[in-house]
């Protein structure tokens, strides 16, 4: 029972998803439509504000000739006219969406292949701050040996007034401290080996603490990468699973699929009809309740016109005998549209 509820869980979640797509998919479509339409009208009426500009200049132009209050008079006829042509462009595209119902499903194909919700796995791409090595550590250079460096000798009075016995102390003051760096220069040089085996030692010791960390990481993403080949799988066979029912002819499955098939439908707003569907095992039959949209859903006007002699735009009345044509093949048309549906999804002879 747990795992039928899963897979009605699923089931549904899937049909959730399913749903919400179809959703979208046919406000993204209706929302094309519209934009065409709106482009349509938009271009009709740029073209008819070109001709206005035209006039008006040529108005201008000619001014002198035309009586100025004449022209205005004209101008805002020729507006409301175009305005009244709109509105009458809109109750039209409503009206052929109507009458197009039938004819859209024509041309889509309304099986929903429930294989296409099998899943393929996807791994992202496998990262560790321990990937990349530390250099080698480099070999040391010795520094430079310490250079004697002497003053210049005295010269002949520095001589005369005693600069020799300086010179020879300088001398020697500076030899012995060249001696001292040389040979604090040469201990150094003697311990730079002991150095350098420390600094690999050390690095070596790092490396394999990197190492066994990065093998770590490595680990665990192949652990992750394994859980979700194991979810996948197990989704792909309930998926399996489901649809091997379909075909038997489980009722919930059954219900449940052409529910889904009616719901990824696309109507016009407004005129999508709610479903419900049941289906008896025994006698294999469908059935299917569909709720409407009421009759007010017809414009009742079947174009509108500018009145000179009013000043207004009036409405010219669609009649009630056309209205309830109309209504009836609406509902004659999402009926037979319903069955075409269900008859092209139903691949498996359910």
């Amino acid at each position: 029972m747990g795992r039928r509820s899963g897979l009605l869980g699923a089931l549904s979640s899937m049909a959730k998803a399913a749903d919400k797509q179809a959703r979208a998919a046919q406000r993204h479509e209706i929302f094309l439509a519209n934009a065409h339409l709106r482009t349509v009208r938009e271009e009709a009426r740029d073209e008819r504000e070109r001709k206005r500009e035209e006039a008006r200049l040529e108005r201008e132009r000619t001014r002198d000739a035309i009586e100025r209050g004449k022209a205005e008079k004209l101008a805002y006829l020729s507006e409301m006219n175009d305005k009244a042509t709109d509105q009458t462009e809109d109750i039209q595209t409503f009206l052929e969406e109507i009458d197009t119902i039938l004819a859209y499903t024509l041309e889509v194909d309304d099986f929903f292949d429930m294989g296409e919700l099998r899943q393929v796995v996807n791994h992202p791409k496998f990262k560790s701050k321990y990937q990349k090595a530390e250099p080698r550590p480099a070999k040391l250079e010795p520094a430079q040996e310490p250079l004697l460096s002497l003053p210049k000798e005295p010269g002949f009075w520095s001589r005369l007034f005693g600069g020799t016995k300086v010179f020879k102390s300088e001398v020697a003051r500076l030899q012995d401290l060249h001696e001292a760096a040389v040979k604090q220069w040469r201990a150094e040089i003697a311990e730079l080996p002991g150095l350098e085996a420390e600094n690999l030692k050390a690095w070596e010791q790092r490396e394999r603490e990197r190492e066994d960390r990065l093998a770590a990481d490595r680990k665990e993403y192949d652990c992750e990468c394994q859980q979700r080949e194991i979810e996948c799988q197990a989704a792909n066979a309930e998926i399996d699973e489901t649809i091997g029912k379909l075909r038997i002819g489980r009722a919930d499955i059954v219900e449940r699929y052409f529910t889904i098939v009616l719901d990824r439908s696309k109507y016009p707003e407004g005129l999508k009809p709610i479903s419900r569907i049941s289906f008896n095992e025994m006698t294999r039959e469908l059935h299917v309740d569909l709720t409407a949209a009421t009759p007010e859903i017809i414009p009742n006007v079947a174009e509108y016109r500018y009145q000179k002699a009013k000043d207004q735009i009036v409405s010219k009345s669609l009649p009630q005998k056309e209205i309830k044509s109309r209504y009836e093949n609406f509902i004659a048309s999402i009926a037979l549209r319903t069955v075409h549906e269900i008859c092209e999804a139903d691949r498996e002879g359910i």
